[in-house]
């Protein structure tokens, strides 16, 4: 979802408890998506890009995040939904397969995102998320 809005950030800190105003560009926010008595909805990734603010929110539970931010009135935002295919590359073989496809994308690390280009396709890269791990 993202958004090209001046007042975005300061929008979307009403709706979670992170500082997005001072996200810098390339950087992401692990935080949570906040109901108007404050106890969380879900927990999302803000991305910010030159461009504008990226949320990424869970797959099995998009329709509900998504009706919340439209629920409320976001001055200057605008929403939009996005396709995010994650794809997970355990390391130490994610650089060198990213490498193939984008130098930029290769030099992230935990918790930064690029805007790059993979043969004629704009894309959104981040280097995020967790594995959990069973006994």
């Amino acid at each position: 979802m993202p958004d090209s809005g001046d007042s975005a950030a300061s929008e979307l800190e009403r709706l979670t408890p992170g500082d997005i105003s001072g996200l810098k560009s390339g950087k992401q926010k692990y935080t949570v998506l906040t109901n108007n008595d404050g106890g969380i909805i879900d927990d999302i990734i803000i991305t910010r890009f030159d461009s504008g603010l990226m949320v990424i929110v869970n797959a099995a539970c998009k329709d509900k995040d998504f009706s919340h931010f439209k629920s409320i009135y976001l001055t200057g935002v605008r929403l939009k939904n996005w396709l995010i295919t994650p794809v997970r590359v355990a390391r130490p073989l994610c650089g060198k397969i990213i490498d193939k496809f984008s130098a930029s994308a290769a030099d992230l690390s935990f918790m930064q995102a690029c805007e790059t280009d993979i043969n004629g396709i704009p894309c959104s890269i981040s280097r995020s998320g967790y594995t959990a791990k069973t006994a």
